[in-house]
């Protein structure tokens, strides 16, 4: 897998912005990138080599 892309929900904010990404970085998925249509920005996070120990 090469990244993942989402777009965040109204009521989910926190967690794509919060714990969805080390959890994206224990799976060793490289690179996630979250759209936020109710904030007009993207965020992109390098996740490879960040999970928690």
């Amino acid at each position: 897998m090469e990244f993942v892309a989402g777009v965040v929900p109204q009521g989910t904010a926190g967690n794509d912005y919060g714990p969805e990404r080390p959890a994206y970085a224990v799976a060793e998925v490289p690179l996630y990138l979250a759209a936020d249509p109710y904030q007009a920005r993207a965020a992109c996070s390098r996740t490879r080599g960040t999970a928690p120990t």
